[in-house]
């Protein structure tokens, strides 16, 4: 999305099993009301996209990389499926995929590098005011990226965001996946401000902008249909209901308190402290079966249903696929003697 290659991070069809089938339905429908011709301009972009939830405007800087991110074609819109791979990363893209997309917003000559001018354009309207706070927080995350140079590529420029992870330069890509998700659904206006109020009046803020956590919120209509959609999945499959809703209620927990609101491998080993590392992070990359370096929401609630009430045939299995070694085509082999080995000290603990 938006690289030299003219490659978005995510293909379609990655972006849909992400995001499931009837979401992206939702989503292409929102964009058909946006578009003209089949293309989404920029204006809509930002004022009926990015600002039609609650919360501070997205600054028109900020808007304008971000849209050119999408546009990984550099035709000046965007097409239906340029929007749905964006939509995809912003909203369950992994960490690594995440910050690919930041540094494609900062990276404005798409030259594969940045410097720490290419990010003091964004400064300024990422801070709030205070100048105590969040512009040290900036001044100083800048200072640390210049350190490395006076220009870095992807893979040092990563190094640098997982050291400012609060740094507001980083922290905003993360935020909009609860914009986006948790505080209003994509493409809904709030029921107090009209549609020309929001297109007119937010289109010209200027000024600091910060996510805003939802207040007192009531249950959203997007989590509403995600909630009947596991909940149907998860009755096609044979989990009594009220387990599925404890076990999607504890992942929306981990995601919450997880520094990059996705179930990776470090929010999942915090999820179980008590139990061995070693195991808990087997059982990560046993639950991760897309190997996106994360555990969807339905992949939790299977593993975490086996091993709760699951057969002793389906633990097993479980325990097996744990321990197991795979094929380069993907398909489980069989346990080595490394992983034996290891099956055995942790049966012993």
């Amino acid at each position: 999305m938006g690289n030299s290659s003219g490659k978005t991070i995510l293909d379609y069809e990655e972006a849909v099993r992400r995001l499931g089938r009837q979401e992206v339905q939702r989503i292409e429908e929102g964009f058909a009301r946006l578009s003209v011709e089949g293309q989404l301009r920029r204006s809509e972009f930002r004022n009926g996209f990015l600002n039609s939830g609650a919360g501070d405007p997205v600054p028109e800087a900020l808007a304008e990389a971000l849209f050119q991110s999408f546009d990984s074609d550099h035709s000046g819109s965007l097409s239906v499926r340029q929007f749905v791979c964006g939509v995809a990363v912003l909203r369950d893209g992994a960490p690594e995929e995440k910050l690919r997309l930041l540094f494609n917003v900062y990276d404005a000559d798409r030259d594969q590098r940045l410097s720490d001018r290419d990010l003091e354009r964004f400064a300024h309207a990422l801070c709030d005011g205070r100048q105590d706070t969040r512009e040290s927080a900036v001044d100083g995350a800048l200072k640390a990226l210049a350190a490395h140079g006076t220009s870095v590529n992807f893979e040092k420029f990563c190094h640098w965001a997982h050291q400012h992870l609060d740094s507001p330069l980083v922290e905003w890509v993360f935020g909009l996946r609860q914009r986006l998700s948790l505080q209003t659904p994509v493409f809904e206006e709030p029921d107090d401000v009209s549609p020309v109020t929001t297109m007119q009046g937010r289109a010209g803020h200027i000024g600091a902008w910060r996510m805003k956590p939802p207040l007192e919120r009531t249950i959203s209509a997007q989590d509403r249909e995600d909630l009947s959609a596991v909940l149907a999945w998860g009755n096609e499959v044979g989990l009594a209901q009220n387990l599925t809703e404890e076990l999607r209620s504890a992942w929306q927990s981990v995601v919450a308190s997880s520094q990059f609101g996705v179930v990776d491998k470090a929010a999942f080993l915090k999820t179980f402290p008590s139990a061995p590392s070693a195991l808990v992070e087997r059982l990560f990359h046993t639950l991760d079966r897309s190997r996106t370096g994360t555990v969807a929401v339905r992949e939790w609630i299977k593993g975490l249903s086996t091993c709760l009430v699951g057969t002793a045939g389906e633990r097993q299995d479980l325990v097996f696929r744990m321990f197991a070694s795979d094929a380069s085509d993907g398909r489980i082999q069989a346990i080595g003697f490394s992983g034996a080995a290891e099956l055995m000290r942790a049966a012993q603990e």
